[in-house]
């Protein structure tokens, strides 16, 4: 009994140690050489041997997993050895000596080896570098040997890409810290949002496909002028039989142009106007959008889901907004308060409360389904609603006022209390 007892000490010391080597490898993989020079610039103990590991990452990390095979090998063998029981068949005591390691390894090494790796990475990494170096030079020509025969296949450009972004990031976040290279919160941020567009899918950022404004291909030209002054765009998708069947685009200046030329164009279909229009997966990265549209001078994509349907649309303006902010023109405003036009008309923000509406006439606006001025419109209209669209509810006549942002979303909401009812 006091073999097993000492048997399962011994199993336990390895898998302990299994965990060790495992936290000890996932803080190197999350530490950067740039957060390494500050600790040894710190003076932190064990940073000067940090940075040889980083230094040797693949040695060393290939060391470190050969380390952690070697100590939970180790904990299986002696565990078939404490359960060694002569009643128990060999095959019998061989699964529960795995079962018993390979469930102790996952927890000790999967769960709280990573675990205590990734929250602490640098704490891990200063207690752990000189077991892993020596680890290193003890197992040199084991390692050097394995990886001769398999070499480490090489970093794809988008991991190689998310490496440097990684590293740049954190240079970034830790520049304030240092007088000389003080950069401002607007700047950092800035900077943050250049990396992003590396690893951001442009799915993200879409408009999606129940909010675009599209126009048929059959739509006569006066009618597209109409559509283009309420929805406040400069270029629509034309469509043939449904949304999915995009045929192009129809851009503002060349229908002003055409209709300036030839003043019979105002009747032609805008199918004979339009222009081909990109079309792109959802699940390219924007970085790599934005270069393609720099290329071919496109200023608008439609977004292809996997199954070939239209998921959405970007514009060249929400690429440059993901890195710069909201951009703002001559048609932004900035949002509305609640304002009296007459004694019996409001203009109010399209999220204004039914409630507050309501006091504003002295009427009692109560609705399940919305709580905001705009939704009341929108489920009387029983559509998105577009700057200048109407419909009567709950006593008032509402009218979509401007529209603003990328998605021409209405801002404010004018309400007139139609006396009959009051």
């Amino acid at each position: 009994m006091k073999e097993v007892i000492w048997l399962g000490v011994l199993a336990l010391v390895c898998l302990v140690l299994t965990g060790f080597f495992s936290a000890a490898e996932t803080s190197f993989l999350r530490l950067s050489r740039a957060r390494v020079e500050d600790l040894v610039e710190d003076g932190r103990e064990g940073a000067e041997v940090v940075r040889k590991i980083i230094e040797h990452k693949a040695l060393s990390l290939t060391a470190t997993r050969g380390m952690r095979i070697i100590f939970s090998t180790l904990a299986t063998v002696i565990i078939v050895l404490a359960v060694n029981f002569p009643w128990w068949p060999t095959w019998v005591r061989i699964l529960v000596a795995v079962l018993i390691s390979a469930g102790a390894a996952w927890l000790i090494s999967g769960l709280f080896g990573d675990s205590v790796g990734s929250r602490n990475p640098e704490s891990v990494a200063l207690l752990a570098a000189k077991p892993v170096w020596a680890a290193t030079y003890l197992l040199a020509p084991a390692t050097k040997a394995y990886l001769w025969l398999r070499p480490e296949s090489a970093l794809t450009e988008a991991e190689a890409r998310q490496v440097m972004a990684d590293d740049l990031r954190e240079m970034v976040d830790e520049m304030g810290e240092e007088e000389s290279l003080e950069i401002e919160d607007e700047d950092r941020e800035l900077l943050r949002s250049v990396f992003e567009l590396g690893t951001t899918l442009v799915r993200e950022i879409m408009v999606p496909r129940t909010e675009m404004i599209t126009v048929d291909k059959d739509t006569p030209a006066y009618k597209a002028m109409s559509l283009f002054v309420k929805s406040g765009f400069s270029r629509l998708p034309v469509t043939g039989e449904d949304t999915d069947d995009v045929r192009g685009v129809l851009v503002l200046k060349d229908l002003l142009g055409r209709v300036h030329r030839h003043s019979e164009s105002k009747q032609a279909p805008v199918h004979t106007m339009m222009r081909p229009i990109l079309f792109v997966p959802e699940t390219v990265l924007l970085d790599n959008l934005l270069r393609q549209m720099q290329a071919s001078g496109d200023h608008i994509a439609m977004l292809v889901d996997e199954y070939g349907g239209i998921s959405g649309l970007v514009t060249l303006e929400d690429l440059i907004e993901e890195v710069v902010g909201d951009v703002t023109d001559e048609h932004d405003h900035s949002k509305a308060e609640p304002r009296q036009l007459a004694p019996d008309t409001w203009e109010v923000p399209a999220n204004f409360p039914l409630d507050d509406l309501g006091e504003l006439f002295d009427l009692e606006i109560e609705d399940e389904d919305v709580d905001t001025a705009a939704g009341l419109l929108a489920k009387a209209l029983g559509k998105v609603p577009l700057a200048g669209a109407s419909a009567p509810a709950q006593g008032l006549d509402l009218t979509a006022g401007e529209a603003t942002g990328r998605r021409r979303t209405i801002t404010t909401v004018i309400a007139r209390c139609r006396n009959e009812d009051k």
